[in-house]
Protein backbone atom coordinates (compact mmCIF):
# COMPACT_ATOMS: atom_id res chain seq x y z
CA UNK A 1 0.00 0.00 0.00
CA UNK A 2 1.32 3.10 -0.91
CA UNK A 3 1.28 6.41 1.17
CA UNK A 4 -2.32 8.18 1.31
CA UNK A 5 -2.95 11.23 -0.86
CA UNK A 6 -5.04 13.68 0.05
CA UNK A 7 -8.25 15.19 -0.89
CA UNK A 8 -7.39 18.28 -3.11
CA UNK A 9 -4.12 17.46 -4.32
CA UNK A 10 -3.51 16.40 -8.44
CA UNK A 11 -2.39 12.80 -6.79
CA UNK A 12 -5.51 12.61 -4.76
CA UNK A 13 -7.51 12.14 -8.13
CA UNK A 14 -5.12 10.30 -10.64
CA UNK A 15 -5.97 7.79 -7.49
CA UNK A 16 -9.41 9.19 -7.33
CA UNK A 17 -10.23 8.25 -10.70
CA UNK A 18 -8.38 4.58 -11.22
CA UNK A 19 -10.34 3.66 -7.74
CA UNK A 20 -13.77 4.75 -9.44
CA UNK A 21 -13.24 3.23 -12.68
CA UNK A 22 -11.63 -0.16 -11.50
CA UNK A 23 -11.68 -1.31 -8.04
CA UNK A 24 -14.52 -3.48 -7.46
CA UNK A 25 -15.26 -1.48 -3.99
CA UNK A 26 -16.29 1.31 -6.05
CA UNK A 27 -18.02 -0.65 -8.53
CA UNK A 28 -19.96 -2.96 -5.97
CA UNK A 29 -20.88 0.41 -4.44
CA UNK A 30 -22.05 2.13 -7.79
CA UNK A 31 -24.09 -0.43 -8.45
CA UNK A 32 -26.22 -0.30 -5.20
CA UNK A 33 -26.58 3.58 -6.25
CA UNK A 34 -28.38 2.24 -9.34
CA UNK A 35 -30.40 0.14 -8.05
CA UNK A 36 -31.53 2.24 -5.81
CA UNK A 37 -31.89 4.94 -8.13
CA UNK A 38 -33.36 3.19 -11.42
CA UNK A 39 -36.90 2.79 -9.66
CA UNK A 40 -37.25 6.75 -9.29
CA UNK A 41 -36.05 7.46 -12.88
CA UNK A 42 -38.42 9.42 -14.98
CA UNK A 43 -39.03 8.07 -18.48
CA UNK A 44 -39.42 11.55 -19.42
CA UNK A 45 -35.42 11.74 -18.77
CA UNK A 46 -35.62 15.48 -18.27
CA UNK A 47 -34.12 15.53 -14.71
CA UNK A 48 -32.20 18.64 -14.07
CA UNK A 49 -28.78 17.03 -11.71
CA UNK A 50 -26.57 18.43 -9.70
CA UNK A 51 -23.32 16.61 -8.60
CA UNK A 52 -22.51 18.62 -5.54
CA UNK A 53 -18.69 18.06 -4.85
CA UNK A 54 -18.03 15.85 -8.47
CA UNK A 55 -14.36 15.04 -8.36
CA UNK A 56 -13.03 13.22 -11.50
CA UNK A 57 -16.55 13.61 -13.05
CA UNK A 58 -17.03 9.62 -13.49
CA UNK A 59 -20.43 9.94 -11.38
CA UNK A 60 -21.28 13.06 -14.07
CA UNK A 61 -21.25 10.45 -17.13
CA UNK A 62 -22.84 7.69 -14.65
CA UNK A 63 -25.70 10.03 -13.89
CA UNK A 64 -26.20 10.45 -17.66
CA UNK A 65 -28.43 7.29 -17.71
CA UNK A 66 -31.19 9.45 -16.21
CA UNK A 67 -31.21 12.40 -18.16
CA UNK A 68 -30.72 14.11 -21.72
CA UNK A 69 -29.62 17.20 -19.97
CA UNK A 70 -25.99 17.49 -19.06
CA UNK A 71 -25.63 17.04 -15.76
CA UNK A 72 -24.10 19.98 -13.36
CA UNK A 73 -20.86 19.26 -11.50
CA UNK A 74 -19.50 21.50 -8.29
CA UNK A 75 -16.08 21.10 -7.21
CA UNK A 76 -14.33 22.95 -5.01
CA UNK A 77 -10.99 21.51 -6.46
CA UNK A 78 -9.84 23.11 -9.40
CA UNK A 79 -7.84 19.33 -10.09
CA UNK A 80 -11.18 17.47 -9.83
CA UNK A 81 -12.80 19.85 -12.50
CA UNK A 82 -9.99 19.33 -15.18
CA UNK A 83 -10.59 15.49 -14.67
CA UNK A 84 -14.28 16.22 -14.99
CA UNK A 85 -13.20 18.12 -18.53
CA UNK A 86 -11.23 15.51 -19.43
CA UNK A 87 -14.06 13.25 -19.50
CA UNK A 88 -16.15 15.65 -21.64
CA UNK A 89 -17.83 17.55 -19.14
CA UNK A 90 -18.28 21.15 -19.71
CA UNK A 91 -21.45 22.15 -16.77
CA UNK A 92 -18.57 22.63 -14.39
CA UNK A 93 -18.48 25.32 -11.63
CA UNK A 94 -15.98 25.80 -9.11
CA UNK A 95 -17.29 26.03 -6.33
CA UNK A 96 -18.46 25.22 -2.65
CA UNK A 97 -21.44 22.71 -1.49
CA UNK A 98 -21.60 25.44 1.61
CA UNK A 99 -22.92 27.95 -0.55
CA UNK A 100 -24.45 26.29 -3.88
CA UNK A 101 -24.50 28.89 -6.53
CA UNK A 102 -28.18 27.79 -7.73
CA UNK A 103 -31.93 29.30 -7.77
CA UNK A 104 -34.35 27.75 -5.04
CA UNK A 105 -36.04 24.36 -6.15
CA UNK A 106 -33.85 24.12 -9.45
CA UNK A 107 -33.30 20.53 -9.48
CA UNK A 108 -34.87 16.99 -9.61
CA UNK A 109 -31.46 14.90 -7.92
CA UNK A 110 -28.53 16.27 -6.03
CA UNK A 111 -26.01 13.48 -5.76
CA UNK A 112 -23.59 13.91 -3.23
CA UNK A 113 -20.50 11.25 -2.70
CA UNK A 114 -17.54 11.23 0.06
CA UNK A 115 -17.99 15.24 0.54
CA UNK A 116 -19.53 15.97 3.78
CA UNK A 117 -17.42 14.25 5.89
CA UNK A 118 -14.54 17.04 4.74
CA UNK A 119 -16.32 20.01 5.59
CA UNK A 120 -15.41 22.21 8.57
CA UNK A 121 -16.53 21.35 11.63
CA UNK A 122 -18.29 22.09 13.45
CA UNK A 123 -21.12 22.80 11.28
CA UNK A 124 -20.38 22.21 7.73
CA UNK A 125 -22.38 19.27 7.07
CA UNK A 126 -25.25 20.22 8.00
CA UNK A 127 -25.18 23.73 5.96
CA UNK A 128 -24.04 22.03 2.99
CA UNK A 129 -27.41 19.66 3.91
CA UNK A 130 -29.71 22.80 4.15
CA UNK A 131 -28.22 23.98 1.02
CA UNK A 132 -29.23 20.81 -1.10
CA UNK A 133 -32.67 21.22 0.51
CA UNK A 134 -32.85 24.66 -0.46
CA UNK A 135 -32.10 23.25 -4.43
CA UNK A 136 -34.40 20.56 -4.79
CA UNK A 137 -37.28 20.87 -6.48
CA UNK A 138 -40.51 19.29 -4.48
CA UNK A 139 -40.36 15.43 -5.12
CA UNK A 140 -36.68 16.36 -5.61
CA UNK A 141 -34.15 13.53 -4.80
CA UNK A 142 -31.38 13.87 -2.61
CA UNK A 143 -28.37 10.65 -2.85
CA UNK A 144 -25.55 10.76 -0.36
CA UNK A 145 -22.96 8.32 0.52
CA UNK A 146 -20.41 9.32 3.15
CA UNK A 147 -18.27 7.43 5.48
CA UNK A 148 -19.19 5.36 8.66
CA UNK A 149 -17.33 5.12 12.01
CA UNK A 150 -18.08 1.50 12.31
CA UNK A 151 -14.91 0.20 13.48
CA UNK A 152 -13.02 3.31 13.66
CA UNK A 153 -12.52 6.02 16.42
CA UNK A 154 -14.24 9.47 16.58
CA UNK A 155 -12.31 11.64 13.92
CA UNK A 156 -10.09 14.48 15.49
CA UNK A 157 -9.61 16.91 12.64
CA UNK A 158 -11.18 20.04 11.61
CA UNK A 159 -12.11 19.19 8.76
CA UNK A 160 -12.90 15.50 8.90
CA UNK A 161 -15.82 12.72 10.13
CA UNK A 162 -17.05 10.09 10.39
CA UNK A 163 -20.55 9.25 11.60
CA UNK A 164 -23.17 6.91 12.87
CA UNK A 165 -25.92 5.85 10.13
CA UNK A 166 -28.72 7.46 13.35
CA UNK A 167 -26.17 10.80 12.79
CA UNK A 168 -26.90 10.98 9.64
CA UNK A 169 -30.52 10.21 9.59
CA UNK A 170 -30.78 13.43 12.32
CA UNK A 171 -28.83 15.84 9.95
CA UNK A 172 -30.52 14.79 6.90
CA UNK A 173 -33.71 14.93 8.19
CA UNK A 174 -33.22 18.58 10.46
CA UNK A 175 -32.62 19.57 6.71
CA UNK A 176 -36.03 19.08 5.73
CA UNK A 177 -35.64 15.86 3.39
CA UNK A 178 -37.84 12.81 4.08
CA UNK A 179 -35.84 9.78 4.31
CA UNK A 180 -36.72 6.76 1.77
CA UNK A 181 -33.62 4.59 2.74
CA UNK A 182 -30.70 5.09 5.11
CA UNK A 183 -28.40 2.23 5.47
CA UNK A 184 -24.57 1.61 6.06
CA UNK A 185 -22.74 -0.89 2.85
CA UNK A 186 -20.09 -2.29 2.70
CA UNK A 187 -20.89 -5.03 5.46
CA UNK A 188 -18.89 -8.37 4.69
CA UNK A 189 -15.32 -5.91 3.53
CA UNK A 190 -15.97 -4.16 6.61
CA UNK A 191 -16.49 -6.45 9.05
CA UNK A 192 -13.77 -8.14 8.11
CA UNK A 193 -11.35 -5.49 8.21
CA UNK A 194 -12.80 -4.46 11.66
CA UNK A 195 -12.33 -8.12 12.39
CA UNK A 196 -8.88 -8.36 11.44
CA UNK A 197 -7.84 -4.98 13.01
CA UNK A 198 -8.83 -5.89 16.57
CA UNK A 199 -6.96 -9.65 16.43
CA UNK A 200 -4.13 -7.93 15.21
CA UNK A 201 -4.30 -5.12 17.85
CA UNK A 202 -4.43 -2.33 14.87
CA UNK A 203 -5.47 0.46 15.69
CA UNK A 204 -7.47 2.73 13.44
CA UNK A 205 -6.02 6.30 12.34
CA UNK A 206 -8.60 9.12 13.57
CA UNK A 207 -7.76 11.65 10.98
CA UNK A 208 -8.32 11.72 7.53
CA UNK A 209 -7.07 8.42 5.97
CA UNK A 210 -6.13 10.49 2.80
CA UNK A 211 -6.45 7.83 -0.66
CA UNK A 212 -4.13 4.76 -0.46
CA UNK A 213 -5.45 2.11 -1.56
CA UNK A 214 -4.40 -0.25 -4.62
CA UNK A 215 -7.26 -0.17 -7.58
CA UNK A 216 -8.06 -4.41 -7.52
CA UNK A 217 -10.30 -5.36 -10.32
CA UNK A 218 -13.20 -7.24 -9.28
CA UNK A 219 -12.12 -10.48 -11.17
CA UNK A 220 -8.64 -9.60 -9.69
CA UNK A 221 -7.97 -13.19 -7.79
CA UNK A 222 -10.63 -15.14 -5.43
CA UNK A 223 -11.01 -12.86 -2.62
CA UNK A 224 -11.47 -9.95 -5.34
CA UNK A 225 -14.35 -11.44 -6.43
CA UNK A 226 -15.77 -13.24 -3.14
CA UNK A 227 -15.95 -9.21 -2.11
CA UNK A 228 -17.36 -8.21 -4.72
CA UNK A 229 -19.87 -10.28 -5.17
CA UNK A 230 -20.99 -9.98 -1.85
CA UNK A 231 -21.54 -5.85 -2.71
CA UNK A 232 -23.81 -7.20 -5.73
CA UNK A 233 -25.65 -9.50 -3.19
CA UNK A 234 -26.41 -6.21 -1.12
CA UNK A 235 -27.65 -4.27 -3.90
CA UNK A 236 -29.92 -6.64 -4.67
CA UNK A 237 -31.35 -6.83 -1.30
CA UNK A 238 -30.90 -3.21 -0.59
CA UNK A 239 -32.87 -2.10 -3.97
CA UNK A 240 -36.22 -2.61 -3.09
CA UNK A 241 -36.05 0.51 -0.79
CA UNK A 242 -36.31 1.28 2.59
CA UNK A 243 -34.15 -1.50 3.95
CA UNK A 244 -30.87 -1.41 5.67
CA UNK A 245 -27.69 -3.19 6.91
CA UNK A 246 -26.35 -3.03 10.60
CA UNK A 247 -22.61 -2.41 10.05
CA UNK A 248 -20.46 -0.97 7.04
CA UNK A 249 -17.20 0.90 6.18
CA UNK A 250 -19.92 3.61 4.53
CA UNK A 251 -23.50 5.23 4.93
CA UNK A 252 -25.97 5.23 1.79
CA UNK A 253 -29.14 7.76 2.12
CA UNK A 254 -31.54 8.59 -0.69
CA UNK A 255 -33.86 11.36 0.90
CA UNK A 256 -36.88 13.12 -0.91
CA UNK A 257 -38.14 17.37 -0.29
CA UNK A 258 -41.49 16.32 -0.01
CA UNK A 259 -42.39 20.28 0.81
Amino acid sequence: MSQAAHVFSSEYYERLAAQEEQHWWSLGLRATATRLLDRFAPPSRDWRVLDAGCGTGLTLTWVKRYTDIEPIGLDLARAGLEFCARRGHHRLIESTVLTLPFSAEYFDLVISTDVIQHLPRPGGDTHALAEVARVLKRGGIFFLRTNSRCGYPVANARDYERYTLSEIRARVEQAGLAIHTATYVNFLPALLVSARRRFARENASAADPGLSATPRAPDANLATRLLYRSLLAESAYLAPGKRSLPFGHSILVLAIKSS
